[in-house]
């Protein structure tokens, strides 16, 4: 429970409609006021935090990005930041500043094939060869790159291939994620089976020790560790959305159900509270969730979704609920009546 690091979600606007985003299209684009940023970043000082790290939407479209990062230097901060790597000039125009290089530990660059083919079916015409672009500035500018690659069912097949792509071209890091559901990655069967969520563990693992550069998972994969924490529940990390709100990590960030427990993932904003006061109800809120998995152990009623930490608790703050309507035999959920019944 270090509160190492701080998300913040710089904006949800985004230059690109990738057909696997994780936010989906269902709200007014705005920006993290840059008041907010720095009444954070003053109080977490008190916590000994090291890392801040942007994230979106498409962070680079914040107006005051560069002030932003600025302020985080200032306070003594290191930083980095996950971008589409569409917009070079912006990226370049960031790093400019030898202040803001000398702190930047690396920069993120979502790609989500080996091919143009296949990356820019995903994410846009024209994107795979402006991530190139990226890579080779970054690396003249000798920053340390990560590649973000989602898996889904167009591009599982070309796990390898990327990581061979990727070590050719000097990229330092490759971070695998599984694709969690939203409305329209359903809609389009792109979400793996669940079955073959573990063929990619199993193939991040064999490309690992293959490998020389650092391939990762992300969390949220199978855990037979019932009672598995993640770096969010542990609050190695935590995250601000782009108004300002600590909510517990994020995942699904604008889909805002009622959990289990009558609450959702949201502790609180800056704009009202303090960093202390919202951690403090953070912890509350993640207590309720432990609560939840701890119940479930006792009575030995976890489902096979269960397992995945991600999809716990998506399904406990009510981040899943619209899947009710989608797709009322989605293997995710279609489990959890079937356990209710048992139990009983």
């Amino acid at each position: 429970m270090s509160v190492d690091r701080i998300s913040f979600e710089a904006t949800n606007a985004c230059n690109l409609k990738c057909i696997h985003c994780l936010r989906d299209d269902s709200s007014q684009k705005a920006y993290l006021p840059l008041d907010l940023l720095e009444k954070a970043l003053v109080q977490a000082k008190r916590y000994g935090t090291r890392i801040i790290i942007f994230t979106g939407g498409e962070p680079l479209l914040h107006p005051q990005i560069s002030e932003m990062v600025d302020r985080v230097v200032h306070h003594g901060y290191s930083w980095f930041i996950t971008t589409n790597g569409v917009l070079l000039d912006r990226l370049a125009d960031l790093l400019s500043a030898p202040a803001r290089k000398s702190k930047c530990l690396s920069i993120s660059l979502s790609l989500d094939g080996a091919t143009p083919e296949t990356n820019d079916f995903i994410r846009a015409p024209g994107v795979f060869k402006k991530v190139m672009r990226a890579i080779a500035y970054l690396k003249a500018k000798g920053v340390s790159i990560c590649l973000k690659y989602t898996v889904n069912t167009l591009n599982f097949g070309e796990m390898e291939e990327f990581v061979s792509l990727s070590s050719k071209i000097g990229v330092e890091v490759v971070e695998f994620s599984q694709l969690h559901p939203t409305p329209e990655p359903v809609r389009r069967k792109l979400i793996l089976p669940r079955n073959r969520w573990n063929e990619v563990d199993r193939e991040v693992e064999r490309l690992r020790r293959i490998y020389r550069l650092h391939v990762n998972m992300c969390a949220g994969s199978r855990c037979n560790l019932t009672f598995a924490q993640c770096a969010a529940m542990q609050m190695n990390d935590i995250h601000f959305d782009f108004d300002g709100n600590m909510s517990a990590c994020c995942v699904l960030p604008n889909y805002r159900g009622q959990g289990m427990s009558g609450e959702g993932d949201i502790a609180g904003n800056l704009r009202d509270h303090d960093f202390w006061d919202l951690h403090y109800r953070l912890i509350g809120i993640l207590a309720q969730l432990n609560h939840a998995k701890i119940h479930k152990i006792k009575n030995n009623s976890m489902a096979e979704a269960d397992y995945y930490p991600c999809i716990f608790c998506l399904k406990h703050f009510g981040k899943l609920g619209w899947l009710k309507e989608l797709d009322p035999q989605n293997e995710w959920i279609v489990e959890d009546g079937r356990k209710v019944r048992d139990e009983k």
